[in-house]
Formats: C-alpha cells, sequence, structure tokens
C-alpha cells in the first residue's frame, strides 16, 4: 500500500520547481495514456473521490510565506471539489495517437492555477479505436517521477474490478487556512531553525573530518567535484534544440517491448537505463548530422535524474533526486560499443556515489532563498543550461496491468517538463512489459522534433540488430 508522508512546508527542491515555474517553462509532468474501451466521466470521477483522501496532497494548495520570509506550505483547500480537477475533451475525427499527443502538448504547455490544488487529469474522448486517453499533468513541486508512479497506484487499480478504498473516508472538513501574521511567525522560526539545523551540520561535517572519522564523506565530495567541475570549466557543445523558448510544445512517444530491453541488455551487459541512453544517444547523433553538424569528436551531454530515496523514504511525495550528467559520444557509430561506454562512465560516478555528493552539493543551493538561487542560474553563477544537452529521466513502472473502473491502461508514455534552453527532453517508464519513451520538446527551440522521435526507432532498431536479438 502507497506510504504518504506529508511535509507541511516545501521543500528547497520542491520550491525550486515552483520558482522556476513561468510561461514559456511550465513544471508540469504527467503521462499520456490510452485506457480500453469508453470510461464514463461521472463514474471515473466518483472512484477518483472514493480515494482522493489516500492522497491528501492533491486536496492540498501552495500558500506563500509573507513577504517571502520563508518557503510557502501547504494548506487544505476550502472548497476543494474533485471536479475541478478532472475535465473531459473530444478529439476531432479521426481520432489518432498523434492528436492525442497534440492534446496533451496544449494542456502541459500552459500553467496550473496555484489558486486550486496543482494538478489536473483529462479524459479524452473520440479516439479511432473506440478507447478512452487520459492526459495527467501535476505539478513537479509536488511530485517526481517517482513519486508520480506511487500516486498512479492509488488512482487506478491493481484489478478490473474497481476497488473502492478500505480506509473510511472522514468528510472533509479541513482546517481554515493560517492568517498572515500566524503564517509570517511559522515562516521566520522555520528559517532561523533551518539555519541552526545547517551551521550544526556543517560543523559536525568538519569535526568528522578533523578528527578523520569523515573520510568517506570527504571522499565522496571529492570525487563529485572532480566530476561535476569540468562541466562547470568545458561548456557543453550546443545542439540545434538549445535555444530560447518559445512556451509552445510538442510532445510523441515510442514503445518497445521490455523484454527485448532485458534480451539486448544480457547480451550487451549494463543496465536499462544504460541501453535507453545510447539509443537516445544515437537518435541525437542522427538529428545533428541532419542538421548538418559534424559530429567528430562530439560530445552529448545528458542530465539523469537519480532517485535518491532510501528505504525509509519510498512512498513518500515531494522530490527526491540528485542528476547525474552522462557524457554519450555521438562519434562512436557501434551502438555496442556506444553502450559499453555508457555503462563504464555510470558505472563509475555510482562506484564514487556522485550522486550523492551532487545531491548535497544542489541542496546547498536550493537551501538558499529561492529568489537567490533563481538568481544565480539566471545570471550564468550556475549554468545549468551550459552544462548539459538535455535531461533524460527513467522511472520504474508496475510490472502488471492496472484499471480504472474495470478497463485496462493499455499505455503510459511519461512526459517530462522542459527548461534552461534545453529544448528538448526525454522521459522513460516501464508498464507492463513494456518500456515508454515520451519526448516533450519546445516549438520554437526545436520545430522538428519529430524527426528525433522517427530517429529514436531508427537507433533502436540498430542497437537490437546489433545485439543480435530478434524482435518480439
Amino acid at each position: 500500500m502507497f506510504k504518504q508522508q506529508l511535509n507541511h512546508r516545501l521543500g528547497p527542491e520542491d520550491n525550486s520547481f515552483l520558482v522556476y515555474d513561468t510561461e514559456t517553462t511550465p513544471m508540469n509532468i504527467g503521462a499520456v495514456s490510452v485506457i480500453a474501451g469508453d470510461i464514463e466521466l461521472d463514474r471515473f470521477v466518483e472512484n477518483i473521490a472514493s480515494k482522493i483522501h489516500l492522497i491528501p496532497r492533491y486536496q492540498q494548495l501552495v500558500v506563500p510565506a509573507p513577504f517571502g520570509v520563508g518557503r510557502p506550505t501547504w494548506e487544505f483547500d476550502p472548497s476543494f471539489d474533485v471536479r475541478r480537477h478532472v475535465r473531459e475533451l473530444m478529439l476531432e475525427p479521426p481520432g489518432t495517437l498523434d492528436q492525442l499527443f497534440a492534446a496533451a502538448a496544449r494542456i502541459h504547455e500552459t500553467r496550473l492555477d496555484r489558486r486550486r490544488p496543482l494538478w489536473e487529469i483529462y479524459l479524452v474522448k473520440g479516439l479511432e479505436d473506440g478507447n478512452t486517453g487520459m492526459i495527467s499533468k501535476v505539478h513537479h513541486c509536488m511530485v517526481d517521477g517517482v513519486g508520480g508512479i506511487s500516486l498512479l497506484m492509488i488512482i487506478l487499480d491493481p484489478s478490473p474490478q474497481a476497488q473502492r478504498s478500505t480506509t473510511a473516508a472522514k468528510e472533509y472538513n479541513p482546517p481554515p487556512i493560517p492568517g498572515a501574521i500566524a503564517r509570517f511567525n511559522d515562516s521566520f522560526f522555520d528559517a532561523l531553525s533551518e539555519g541552526l539545523d545547517t551551521v550544526t551540520n556543517f560543523e559536525e561535517r568538519f569535526l568528522d573530518v578533523s578528527t578523520g572519522a569523515g573520510g568517506d564523506w570527504l571522499r565522496m565530495m571529492g570525487a563529485s567535484l572532480r566530476t561535476a567541475l569540468p562541466y562547470f570549466l568545458f561548456p557543453a557543445r550546443k545542439t540545434p534544440f538549445n535555444q530560447t523558448f518559445s512556451g509552445k510544445r510538442a510532445i510523441t512517444g515510442l514503445a518497445v517491448k521490455l523484454d527485448e530491453v532485458n534480451r539486448i541488455r544480457e547480451v550487451t551487459g549494463g543496465t536499462i537505463n544504460d541501453a535507453a541512453l545510447t539509443v537516445l544517444g544515437g537518435a541525437v547523433t542522427r538529428y545533428l548530422e541532419g542538421h548538418g553538424e559534424d559530429v567528430s569528436g562530439r560530445i552529448i551531454r545528458i542530465f539523469t535524474p537519480v532517485n535518491v530515496r532510501h528505504g525509509n523514504e519510498e512512498g513518500t511525495l515531494g522530490n527526491k533526486v540528485s542528476m547525474l550528467l552522462v557524457e554519450v559520444p555521438a562519434d562512436e557509430k557501434d551502438p555496442v560499443a556506444r553502450l559499453k561506454v555508457i555503462q563504464k562512465r555510470t558505472s563509475q560516478m555510482k562506484k564514487d556515489h556522485v550522486s550523492d555528493g551532487v545531491g548535497t552539493l544542489s541542496n546547498a543551493v536550493f537551501a538558499m532563498p529561492a529568489p537567490v538561487s533563481k538568481a544565480l542560474i539566471d545570471l550564468g553563477a550556475l549554468p545549468l543550461d551550459k552544462m548539459g544537452n538535455m535531461v533524460c529521466t527513467n522511472v520504474p513502472g508496475p510490472r502488471f496491468p492496472l484499471y480504472s473502473i474495470g478497463h485496462e491502461m493499455l499505455s503510459m508514455y511519461p512526459i517530462v517538463p522542459i527548461a534552461w534552453e534545453m529544448g528538448i527532453g526525454c522521459a522513460i517508464a516501464s508498464y507492463n512489459g513494456t518500456l515508454y519513451l515520451g519526448l516533450t520538446a519546445d516549438m520554437g527551440a526545436a520545430p522538428d522534433a519529430h524527426l528525433l522521435s522517427d530517429h529514436l526507432v531508427e537507433s533502436y532498431v540498430e542497437l537490437r540488430n546489433a545485439a543480435g536479438v530478434s524482435p518480439a
């Protein structure tokens, strides 16, 4: 069962997604799904309403601290109504999957209304096969990819029989939102307490190091700095899609059998994520060559978020991620050799616990007042737009089918937000024996992003053939 641990005040990472949310870079995550058959809106809403008390975060608003003295808090929406968050729309004939992706792009290119809890679900009718589309949209400050999958397990059911909650739902009677003075005092003292904790933690680390007890931590931080320093000193060479954003989005996806990917992995070694980065690297290389760019000696830098939840944090909401920056050789034509390079680099970073060190460094940045950390990035002191070319996130999903009021969910293409002039982003999610790759692109930065989608297919087939794996 989903375990929920709710923090009252937004954490530093959660708040950063709220601050970076703009008209051209809305920080929305979600998925495009197809569910078998025709789903009745009222029954769909009723099913969610029967279980919404299990995910109280979906009933809460983001309330800012007066005068920005601290980070915002989560407060229960006094006028919460599920029907404000679940909507229905109709596609024009013929109702193709591409039209469903286009509808998702229009939905995800707008910001969520901060006067309400930050999520929406759309039931999409008119698909040519008689099935129903589902487009989910959640602000990144609420959940990361792992948390989003956990929430999916509540909204949907593991059985064709609709599973109403076995926990009795209490009458929704939320406490009033505290007044400005109370919120100011709480924010002030929370900020003071966090500052003291930061000083205390620094003193403890310093004492550990000075007495020789902090060797592991010191080595981890040293490895992280050694790994990250070249990225700061030597900016990534821009691709054609590393451009200023227009705000208009395009979304598309690719589905491959997980059994095929596992057989590729068994032949070549490495992880599913290594194989996915190999395919993505091959696709970007083709995209560069199509734009007439020389790929000799070219490196593609891909940010890969890493889940850093510990055992007692599994199932928690909010963002618990660090970041690795993987360098993919664009001039390596042999896909298996490319995978070996990626495997070696990611394995070394894992061995050096680079994600832990990067997480510590990033937390130090995000712990600053949000406007300060944002200003550092905007001024180029933290040049995220120059360090990498794109983001590719990988989230393992349920291995079994999920259902909505008796209707099986047939597919689940993930949606990732994009920012910092990285005009194309990739999200990977597994579900019920299939690996889904979702591409999100800004149409100003990458008006021909559909070509990268085509190249993904070509690159995948190339890797599968090179590994000697037959199509499933």
